[in-house]
């Protein structure tokens, strides 16, 4: 199977639908498998960048792990997907933009 197999109206409908019930929710897509995960927590995110130096696909399983809401855990799991799934895995981490002023 491939993308085109995943029936993305499906997916999104789910994600917003998680989204209503857990806040900002994303779908991490790799080939035939979706998972859903939240907006990860200050101290998720600290973790993951705590050891992301020395072991980066940890940080993105243990940062997938950590967020999971549904679908298959394959994605992070299963190292052929794990893989895949870290690309998009920083595009979960976002701030509000600041400005100082001195």
């Amino acid at each position: 199977m491939n993308n085109q197999a995943i029936d993305r109206e499906a997916v999104e409908a789910k994600r917003l639908a998680l989204e209503k019930k857990h806040g900002k929710a994303y779908a991490v897509i790799v080939e035939d498998k979706v998972s859903y995960h939240r907006k990860p927590r200050l101290q998720e995110i600290g973790y993951a960048m705590s050891i992301i130096q020395s072991d980066m696909f940890g940080a993105n399983r243990s940062l997938l792990s950590s967020t999971f809401l549904d679908g298959d855990r394959d994605t992070f799991e299963d190292e052929d997907y794990l893989g895949g799934a870290s690309m998009v895995c920083q595009e979960m981490i976002t701030f509000k933009q600041a400005e100082l002023l001195k």
